[in-house]
Formats: structure tokens, C-alpha cells, sequence
């Protein structure tokens, strides 16, 4: 089939790319319906493909009809909606190994069913266990850090602090369960004060970091009490950073970063992620608020990239 790609060809730009997709055996060929953008992508975007490379086909959080089956292929039928771990999805149509694949239920729209980033959700709520009585922080109100909060509300903890320098994201992390929220426009050190006047001076026991730069690395820690807390990374951290140490091993903290190699059963994660969705406990397409073409979608990164007032989440529907 003759299909379309966004391809990024140079730092910052995007070009439609033409050629031809056929499905070989335990594959099935997809008509993407949307793709979300994730800031995974987001060096690839900025610096461009290596001198004399090809141009890079992004899209990992995709979501597709099946179109044509490839040799082997049971379980699917043509018109199938389906999403799950598959790339180049910045397309009219993609491929997807069969295996790795779920198919989406009628019940959710194609924007709230973007599986890939979902099931990273369910792995790092699972890896951010915490115990009853418990203090927890969030620091990134964004689109992962609020669906990871609306994993664990109602978990028993004592409290859970939203963190962020966007007031409009404090307020979704309250409607999204958490019972306070710090703006952090105004340092660490008043963060570090307003958390100690919620816990009493006790501190956090369980850091959230979903920022994914070493500054909210540093800021969660900052907040966490002394003697083996938790530090839980969810940011994606995909470039070189110089992050203060000290604190961490004055702390003793214990370290979970739950990005996807962390899950021991992606399929597992996304089943769990299917159910969350269909129960309503993650409201992923609330958080969808920016929606671009193939065409737009140098715009799109561009937003993500310095958001706009009100962004969260931008989708390519293409």
C-alpha cells in the first residue's frame, strides 16, 4: 500500500515522505487514526538525522484499524481498532507485529486509547507503591505525572502533593486526587517550606518525579525526609544533565526509575492499562488538548516543546 510519513529530514523540520508498506508474516498493516506526541522524540526533532542518514520516521503511541493481515495473523480482522507497541506512526498507515498489539474496546475514543504511554503509566504506578499512611509527592503535573496520579488516589495515603510551576495543571492535579498542591514558581526553598507545614515536618516518603529534567530530580529530593524514602522517576531523562548528588546520599534514598525496560510484562502493563481505561480510572483523554494534522505537526512539537497556555497533551491525526 502507497502510505505517507511526517519524517523529520532536517533540526526542527518535517517533510512528507512517500513509499509503500505490505505486511510479512505476524504482521498487520495499520491506517493510523492518531498518534500522540511524546518528548521521547523530542531530541530527534531538535537535532535532526546524523549527517548523510536517513530521515528519522517517528511515532511510538499510536492507534490504528487494521487494513491488511500479514501471513499467520489470527486473532485480528480487517476494521480491528487496535493499539499498542509499534513505531513510525507519524503516518497515514504503519506496521504492527500482530504479538504486540491489543485491540482498543468501542467504549473509548481513538485519542484516549494511545496504549504505548498508558501502559508506561500502570508500570510506573505499579513501581510507585507506597504505603498506607504515607506521604507522597508528585513533581510534574504534565500529561504522565497526572495519569500516575490518578493511578494511585484512593490508595491510602496520608496526603499526595502536586508540584508544578503551571497553576492550570496544579488545579487538574486536584481534580485528579491530589489532596494538596505547591506552586514552585517560587524556589525550592518555599517548596521545600509549604511541604513541611502539610506534613507537620515529617516530609515526604514517596517522590514522584515526572518532569524529566535533573532541576525536578533535584526538587523532589529536596522534599523527601531523611532515611531511606523513595525517589520514583517517571520523567524521561534522554539527554546529558549535571545533577547534585549531595542530597541524595545524605537521604539514603532508595531509586526506582520506571521508565519501560522496568516493566517485567509490557503486554501485561497494557491489559492493566486497557482495564484502568475502560473503568475510567485514568482519564487519559481529558488531558488530550491540542489536536494537529500529518501536515501540522512541526507545530505540535513545537508546542510540546514550549507549551502554550492550557497544553498538555498534543495527538497527530492524520
Amino acid at each position: 500500500m502507497h502510505v505517507v510519513n511526517a519524517a523529520v529530514v532536517a533540526p526542527r523540520t518535517f517533510a512528507m515522505l512517500e513509499r509503500d508498506l505490505t505486511p510479512g508474516p505476524g504482521q498487520v498493516l495499520l491506517r493510523i487514526r492518531a498518534c500522540g506526541i511524546c518528548h521521547s522524540e523530542m531530541q530527534a526533532f531538535l537535532n535532526g538525522p546524523a549527517s548523510g542518514a536517513p530521515p528519522l520516521l517517528l511515532g511510538h503511541e499510536g492507534v490504528g484499524e487494521v487494513v491488511q493481515l500479514g501471513e499467520g495473523v489470527d486473532g485480528f480482522a480487517v476494521g480491528d481498532r487496535v493499539s499498542g507497541l509499534f513505531g513510525q506512526a507519524f503516518a497515514t498507515h504503519a506496521l504492527a507485529d500482530a504479538a504486540r498489539i491489543l485491540r482498543v474496546p468501542s467504549s473509548l475514543r481513538d485519542e484516549e486509547a494511545l496504549l504505548e504511554p498508558i501502559k508506561c503509566v500502570v508500570t510506573a504506578a505499579r513501581g510507585a507503591s507506597y504505603e498506607f499512611g504515607d506521604d507522597v509527592a508528585l513533581v510534574g503535573c504534565g500529561y504522565m505525572g497526572l495519569l500516575v496520579l490518578s493511578c494511585l488516589r484512593g490508595g491510602g495515603a496520608r496526603q499526595i502533593v502536586g508540584i508544578d510551576v503551571d497553576p492550570a495543571r496544579l488545579e487538574l492535579a486536584r481534580e485528579l486526587g491530589a489532596t494538596a498542591v505547591v506552586d514552585a514558581r517560587g524556589g525550592r526553598s518555599d517548596v521545600v517550606n509549604a511541604v513541611r507545614e502539610l506534613t507537620g515536618g515529617r516530609m515526604i516518603d514517596v517522590a514522584i518525579e515526572a518532569a524529566g529534567n535533573g532541576a525536578a530530580l533535584e526538587l523532589a529530593c529536596s522534599v523527601l525526609r531523611r532515611t531511606r524514602p523513595k525517589l520514583v522517576m517517571v520523567g524521561y531523562h534522554n539527554r546529558p544533565q549535571t545533577i547534585d548528588l549531595t542530597e541524595f546520599a545524605a537521604k539514603g534514598l532508595i531509586m526506582h526509575v520506571t521508565h519501560p525496560s522496568y516493566s517485567e510484562d509490557q503486554i501485561e502493563d497494557m491489559r492493566r492499562a486497557l482495564w484502568a481505561l475502560e473503568m475510567g480510572i485514568i482519564p487519559a483523554g481529558r488531558l488530550v488538548t491540542h489536536r494537529y494534522s500529518l501536515h501540522e505537526i512541526a507545530a505540535g512539537f513545537e508546542a510540546a516543546l514550549t507549551p502554550p497556555a492550557g497544553y498538555v497533551k498534543g495527538v497527530v491525526i492524520p
